[in-house]
């Protein structure tokens, strides 16, 4: 706990370095009971997968516990394991451990994000790159995010333009510096566009999910996400984009807003064109028909 204190906290009981005295002593136990409690720790493996402790239930004080015989008691410490190993496994799938490097995918071991994620809930960090909608759905409790929908899809057009680009406008030689991801890096296979739809969806959606994760962890959230912080030029990039973004948002919403008060100023004046018809065909039809002691012309 100590270490962990230090390392991850930057904090110790002790304070300052050197040997302490009785009373300094006495402080930091106090110090150590105050920020700690003992648990009962079990575990099922001496090593390998699944040897981390866990909180084991404490035992009562009240007096022995009944202890059953034979069936009954391989039966209870049976049910007790499961449940056990149970919770290990649910703990493992939810939370992200450090993993081996032959357990990691090459992205993420050649940008180091690994340790950033190490302690994350998975649930949490799956729903951070969920799609956005612009419209909020009840039905699905989901809520609007017309920026970070904005974004996502920014980003797509943006891979359809670059497609577009690399099939009518680009050379080969500026195609050849486009697939290097070393700068000393000799390619002879020129970067190809993504021929069919399908393609062009798959290969853009990870990098709009990056884009989620910066949008959703850069305001304010209750959940745990990574520590991590932008240098001064991505910051000031990031800043351009969200403000362009939202900018383009409020232009949209703008012209939505006109364009309905446009079509309710011509339901406005197609009511009383309507009227005014309506009344023209009333005034025919009376001066059409006859009335009851008018004198007819003899026919001939």
């Amino acid at each position: 706990m100590e270490k962990h204190w230090r390392v991850a906290h930057e904090w110790s009981p002790a304070g300052k370095s050197g040997h302490p005295t009785r009373e300094k002593q006495k402080e930091i136990q106090e110090r150590i009971s105050q920020h700690c409690r003992k648990v009962h720790c079990q575990r099922l493996l001496v090593q390998g997968q699944g040897s981390q402790y866990f909180e084991v239930h404490q035992p009562g004080q009240d007096g022995p516990d009944v202890v059953p015989d034979g069936d009954a008691a391989w039966a209870q410490v049976g049910e007790r394991m499961a449940k056990a190993w149970a919770n290990v496994e649910a703990r493992a799938q939810n939370t992200i451990q450090a993993g081996e490097k032959d357990e990691v995918n090459p992205w993420l071991e050649r940008t180091q994000w690994l340790p950033y994620f190490v302690g994350m809930e998975r649930p949490e960090l799956m729903a951070c790159i969920e799609e956005p909608v612009a419209d909020a759905d009840p039905r699905q409790e989901q809520k609007a995010e017309p920026v970070e929908a904005a974004m996502w899809a920014a980003m797509e057009g943006l891979a359809r333009f670059s497609q577009a680009s690399v099939i009518h406008r680009i050379g080969v030689f500026v195609r050849l510096e486009a697939i290097r991801t070393e700068k000393h890096q000799t390619r002879f296979r020129p970067l190809q566009p993504y021929m069919d739809e399908k393609s062009i969806v798959e290969h853009v959606r990870p990098w709009q999910q990056i884009l989620m994760l910066f949008a959703r962890t850069q305001r304010e959230h209750e959940w745990k996400s990574p520590a991590y912080r932008f240098t001064r030029r991505q910051r000031e990039t990031w800043e351009a984009l969200v403000k362009a973004t939202e900018k383009s948002v409020g232009r949209d919403e703008a012209e939505e807003e006109e364009e309905e008060e446009q079509m309710e100023v011509e339901e406005g004046e197609d009511e009383p064109m309507a009227d005014v018809d309506e009344a023209i065909e009333e005034m025919e039809t009376h001066t059409e028909e006859p009335t009851a002691n008018a004198i007819s012309e003899p026919s001939i």
